[in-house]
């Protein structure tokens, strides 16, 4: 399932591209607007997990040991005051009317929109979801979250208490080591379904697999180096005194939203760099064309197409290069969306002309150099057949363009020659 590790090339070009895609797709903006909707939206979510939770007998008391074990694993110092105030505030919201707990269900949904909208941003998931789709995950992240937290905590409770295997895990000396290694397990799976499920386009497992890792990783050394810092420099207690953890929770959900968002870069970043295939990487005019050569294939069985199909294909394309030749095909109407999210041919490959659709694309023809560069057996017919044809209208457009500057200029001189005499 997993990539092989990739040399010390590949990891520098991954790393300045995900230091350029971090900054491009304004992660620091949305991290900023995360931290102010998560101010808004937290006590909402405790809210919704508690009665989620309390319904269920046997995840009573299960809400409380989730938020003990969120703040010990991801705010590292002043998260007991922060969690004892949330849960003061998420008790007394338990107490509102129907209007007023309809106020926390909304905040709670906008929160996850803006996580939506962030995520669906870094990852050019240019097709959004139906309203009803939208909801309804948002809906099972509300309902069936909380749940599945319970059931993860109630599971491991038991197996720890059997008495079977807590001797087993006393003789070893492995229950201390399941409890520290637990969490970066759960703070990994948590982060790989994010990168799975919310992106409106497909992701690759073993990307989101290692954006969790990298994440969950990241988390624990800011988590060591936040707590570092704060011993060293006690400035935010000098200043605030008792309400030092106040800004200490800001500064620490801003830092993790920005690697939660940084970890959706890599992720986003390896289906882009990810080389595919045996063959040189194509210019964008022919990669278009490769990948409409996919779309017509699909669409003869009536099947919409993906970068899948076109890696399937033996085309060496990234998510880049897809990205930006869908958009257009989608722009000039060429191909469009089906209402599983899929896209599609949008009209019979006998309508569309060869030479007035090469003139409408946005990007040239490659040169004389890059075909020759791109020349070999590896490419299927039709292809060697464009590739001789280009290269024709290449050597007849030197040809007509055949000579030097003063040949070029010599009537133009003459004209003005003759207008001065």
């Amino acid at each position: 399932m997993f990539v092989r590790m990739p040399g010390p090339d590949a990891l520098k070009r991954l790393a300045m591209d995900v230091s350029r895609r971090f900054l491009d797709d304004g992660c620091t903006n949305h991290a900023a607007a995360l931290t102010y909707t998560t101010l808004f939206a937290i006590v909402p979510m405790l809210t919704v997990t508690y009665s989620m939770l309390s319904a269920i007998p046997s995840f009573q008391g299960t809400g409380e040991r989730i938020q003990e074990f969120v703040f010990a694993y991801f705010m590292p110092s002043a998260g007991e005051a922060v969690s004892n105030w949330l849960s003061e505030f998420s008790r007394q919201a338990r107490n509102l009317t129907v209007l007023g707990m309809a106020f926390l269900l909304v905040t709670a949904l906008m929160m996850l929109r803006t996580i939506d909208v962030a995520i669906n941003r870094i990852f050019r998931a240019t097709a959004r979801r139906r309203p009803v789709t939208s909801f309804l995950l948002y809906w099972a992240i509300l309902t069936l979250g909380p749940l599945l937290l319970g059931l993860g905590f109630v599971t491991t409770s038991y197996i720890t208490t059997m008495k079977m295997l807590a001797d087993a895990y006393a003789m070893i000396g492995a229950e201390r080591w399941f409890l520290r290694v637990l969490p970066f397990l759960l703070s990994t799976a948590a982060f790989t379904l994010l990168y799975m499920a919310v992106p409106n386009r497909r992701v690759r497992l073993k990307y989101a697999v290692i954006g969790g890792l990298v994440t969950a990783f990241l988390f624990e050394v800011a988590k060591g180096g936040f707590t570092l810092f704060l011993s060293m420099s006690p400035t935010y207690e000098f200043i605030y005194g008792a309400f030092a953890a106040v800004p200490i929770f800001l500064v620490w959900v801003y830092l993790s939203w920005l690697l939660v968002l940084l970890g959706a870069v890599i992720v986003h970043s390896l289906a882009c760099v990810q080389p595919v295939g045996n063959g040189l990487s194509l210019p964008p005019g022919l990669a278009i064309l490769a990948i409409l050569s996919v779309f017509v294939q699909r669409f003869a069985k009536g099947k919409p197409a993906g970068l899948i199909h076109v890696h399937a294909a033996g085309w060496k394309l990234g998510q880049d290069t897809w990205d930006a030749c869908t958009e257009w095909l989608l722009k000039e109407k060429l191909i469009c969306t089906t209402s599983r999210g899929g896209m599609m041919l949008a009209q019979l490959p006998s309508s569309i002309e060869t030479a007035a659709l090469l003139e409408r694309f946005p990007w040239p023809l490659p040169s004389r150099t890059m075909l020759e560069q791109v020349r070999g057996d590896q490419w299927p017919p039709w292809f060697a057949r464009l590739l001789e044809r280009l290269s024709e209208v290449q050597r007849e457009q030197a040809a007509i363009l055949s000579g030097d500057l003063e040949m070029l200029f010599r009537g133009e001189a003459s004209e003005s020659d003759g207008q001065k005499s």
